[in-house]
């Protein structure tokens, strides 16, 4: 892991009794403090356990590139969205939503101080140009 788009001066993260935890008031270095695998996925389940602070604002993204061009994450990759549920977001900004886009199928969201957990499943299907013509094909002639 390292920071998003780190120059070596950002801190903020640490591991405390096995949890990774960010501590706002600790953290130095200009720019955003998100924190990016060192590897490229593209098809991955993760387990996620998670708790935030009261009013604490923060997400799970996948797909981010690093750019300089790119301020933040979330321009270009999705989001599942790790919020205090007190914040007064809606449906589709809430936590479990992906952020934007799809609302959560429930509320099941703990309050903040209080643990939380995702299962998460991506799966990217690259396909040839002629994967997707006969794909279309079969979708048009199916109507």
């Amino acid at each position: 892991w390292h920071y998003f788009q780190d120059n070596g001066k950002k801190t903020g993260w640490d591991i405390k009794d096995g949890v990774l935890t960010f501590t706002s008031a600790n953290a130095k270095g200009k720019g955003d403090k998100s924190l990016v695998s060192d590897k490229e996925y593209t098809s991955f389940k993760i387990h996620l356990e998670w708790k935030v602070s009261p009013g604490s604002n923060s997400g799970f993204f996948w797909g981010v590139k690093e750019d300089e061009k790119y301020e933040f994450p979330f321009v270009t990759g999705p989001e599942i969205q790790i919020l205090d549920p007190k914040n007064p977001d809606g449906p589709l900004t809430q936590a479990g939503a992906l952020y934007g886009m799809i609302a959560p199928s429930e509320w099941v969201t703990n309050p903040a101080g209080e643990w939380n957990s995702y299962d998460i499943t991506i799966l990217i299907i690259i396909l040839t140009k002629e994967q997707l013509f006969i794909m279309a094909q079969k979708l048009l002639n199916s109507h």
